[in-house]
């Protein structure tokens, strides 16, 4: 990529610097609760910090400020065959399990996800959101805004976090608090599909989020994705991808899709041939190939990985960049982590563009706000 601009600042430090000036106002999100429990100081003020969305950040916040005592648990509970709840339970901040823990096939949850409570009527796809994370890491900034982005625009029933360990660390204590509708569905790690070995954890996300949306459904996102706009008007279809790169490949970090979809069937299935040494053939080239010879089954947008891996450099220097028609945006961490990592000096006037210009608009209401 060549020699880094001076006038960079990385990701993840200019959110830090960020997330120390500003303020959160509300403490907890979530929605479509059958019941609240536990002892609370008012019903009220639950009620209403289940009802929609966080308000927006205002300045002068301190990152410590978002941790209360206590915090909003999410509990599935299923009486029978066809009754389920999403109750939500007060409990102590550092109470453990952090959050309700599943085995991977748990039948309540595919109770849940069937239901009315995750289900709009008229629409394919279920509000279910999912990320598939494996190993222990601790919580990086940029997955932290990829789920507060998801929560705001997608309002799901459930954030389902699908691995063999939970995350850590600060912003993982931060989006407890925030997002409590969290439930953690354990999973082993694919290592081999088709009696075809997975050395590449990469490889083995590429595989699980198939398996995943094609038993429940919903939206999945890779954990350097954001969502810029709600995906409603796609929910109708059965399966939808985005165009990464043209007339050439297919991106899989955000997936729209009702269970059992034809298109995920095939698409999984074509890991007969599958060769872990080829980085991205089977989650990107074959996709697209798909696409292209089964159009009735799959739509695919142009506005979900745009700018592309190719020229979104450019929109972490500070280019400005029209995004206002776009679903979401790929930050593709993997390929820019010596951007993300690098902390150079202070904010410049050209990086109020951009990619800073998305992050101001999303967390502050204005691009031109707590600068």
């Amino acid at each position: 990529m060549g020699k880094q601009s001076d006038s960079f600042k990385s990701f993840d430090d200019c959110l830090n610097n960020i997330f120390r000036k500003k303020k959160f106002v509300t403490a907890a999100v979530g929605e479509h609760a059958s019941d609240v429990r536990g002892d609370v100081p008012s019903t009220a003020d639950i009620d209403s910090s289940l009802a929609g969305p966080w308000e927006y950040f205002q300045c002068g916040w301190n990152v410590d400020d978002i941790l209360r005592p206590t915090r909003t648990r999410v509990v599935l509970e299923c009486t029978d065959e066809a009754s389920v709840r999403i109750v939500y339970e007060r409990i102590a901040r550092n109470v453990t399990p952090a959050v309700t823990s599943l085995f991977a096939h748990d039948p309540c949850l595919a109770q849940a996800a069937r239901s009315a409570l995750c289900n709009d009527a008229g629409k394919r796809v279920p509000r279910l959101l999912h990320y598939v994370i494996f190993s222990q890491h601790v919580l990086a900034m940029h997955t932290f805004l990829s789920v507060l982005s998801a929560v705001r625009h997608l309002a799901p029933c459930l954030v389902l976090l699908h691995g063999d360990a939970l995350p850590e660390g600060p912003y993982w204590e931060a989006l407890l608090q925030l997002v409590p509708n969290i439930l953690y569905v354990r999973r082993e790690r694919p290592r081999l599909i088709f009696d075809r070995i997975i050395n590449q954890m990469e490889h083995s996300t590429d595989v699980a989020r198939l398996q995943v949306l094609l038993e429940y459904g919903g939206m999945y996102l890779d954990t350097d994705q954001l969502v810029l706009k709600p995906p409603e008007p796609l929910c109708h279809h059965v399966t939808v991808i985005g165009s990464e790169v043209a007339n050439r490949s297919c991106g899989n970090a955000f997936i729209l899709s009702a269970p059992a979809a034809e298109f995920l069937a095939l698409w999984l299935d074509s890991y007969t041939s599958f060769n872990d040494s080829n980085w991205n053939y089977h989650s990107t080239v074959v996709p697209h190939l798909l696409a292209s010879s089964r159009p009735d089954l799959v739509h695919v947008v142009d506005s979900f990985f745009r700018p592309n891996g190719y020229d979104i450099e450019a929109l972490y220097l500070g280019a400005p960049y029209d995004w206002q028609e776009l679903y979401g945006i790929h930050l593709y961490a993997r390929r820019f982590r010596s951007f993300l990592d690098t902390k150079p000096g202070g904010p410049r006037p050209e990086q109020k563009r951009g990619l800073w210009n998305i992050v101001h608009i999303f967390l502050f209401g204005s691009s031109q706000a707590c600068w």
